[in-house]
């Protein structure tokens, strides 16, 4: 796999929409690959279901039930186990829709009344850019009272990269707009989150929320060591996924994986989407193993970032 550098985009593995594959678990036609196994939409959504409610099951007989596309649903025992023996990865569904960042805490994050909302830039002035096919430009987004020039152009900077990177990808603009909108508006707390251990802005963001609100009229000092203490959290969950080392095609794939989450989201082109999650998270275990097979924990702590 090519390395990605700072003006390229790795190319993502193509779907091979023309294979007919059998589900390897049951044997019905395969809509995909799904958490590392080409199954059928009834086999994903079983496992997907069994993991994410942490289901246990006792099998009748002797735990060699047969599962084929008419007796599946007969011994959900022997079904799962089925699963897991053929390759399905319990680490792969996401069990909550939440921000899924293990050990980062996002009380501030993916509520427009929150964090952002309160001297950054929350979701809704999103739209017009994603709408707009020219340059993304800062005139776009209005500027909330109280916050300084620089916090704001720095923020702004962050939030047109996360724009401006999901518009140049092929595979998410080959979906339709109200998907489009939708997958970012679910992603855009993660995106930003992972753009900022990218940027300058990580390391200015105390100083800089503190000027910007000592600058406002109207708030209470209450509120400032508040919004200091916001930013301080924002800041130590940037040096989380920065120590985490990622270079630019792991933290290119991660965003993807990231972008291309669909629990919880209203959205019409599922089966697509969830095909597009399962190729990058395919390809980031590629490059990995590839790339570092001296170290077995790259992997692991790349997904951190992905599974809760």
């Amino acid at each position: 796999m090519t390395a990605c550098t700072d003006t390229t985009i790795p190319d993502l593995p193509k779907i091979k929409t023309e294979d007919k594959l059998d589900c390897a678990v049951c044997g019905d036609k395969s809509t995909g690959k799904h958490y590392g196994v080409s199954t059928c939409e009834g086999c994903k959504s079983f496992f997907k279901r069994t993991v994410r409610n942490s289901t246990s099951y006792t099998c009748r007989g002797n735990n060699n039930c047969t599962v084929d596309r008419d007796n599946r649903s007969r011994c959900p025992s022997c079904r799962f186990q089925k699963c897991l023996s053929t390759g399905m990865k319990k680490e792969a569904v996401q069990t909550t829709k939440l921000p899924a960042f293990p050990g980062f805490s996002f009380p501030y994050f993916g509520d427009p009344t929150g964090f952002y909302a309160q001297g950054l830039l929350p979701f809704t002035f999103l739209q017009p850019a994603l709408s707009n096919q020219g340059n993304i430009h800062l005139g776009m987004f209005p500027q909330n009272q109280g916050t300084s020039e620089v916090v704001y152009e720095l923020a702004a900077h962050v939030l047109f990269s996360v724009v401006d990177w999901a518009r140049k990808l092929p595979t998410y603009n080959t979906l339709v707009e109200s998907d489009q909108i939708t997958l970012l508006k679910m992603a855009w707390s993660d995106l930003y989150l992972l753009e900022s251990a990218r940027s300058p802005i990580h390391m200015y963001m105390q100083q800089l929320y503190a000027t910007a609100n000592m600058q406002a009229r109207q708030v209470s000092m209450e509120n400032i060591l508040k919004r200091m203490e916001h930013a301080r959290l924002f800041q130590d969950q940037v040096e989380k996924v920065r120590s985490l080392g990622m270079d630019l095609t792991e933290h290119f794939h991660i965003k993807c994986i990231v972008l291309f989450r669909t629990d919880g989201s209203p959205i019409t082109q599922t089966q697509q989407i969830e095909i597009l999650q399962d190729t990058s998270q395919s390809s980031l275990e590629q490059y990995i193993r590839t790339s570092t097979p001296v170290n077995p924990r790259a992997l692991e702590n790349c997904f951190s970032c992905c599974h809760p």
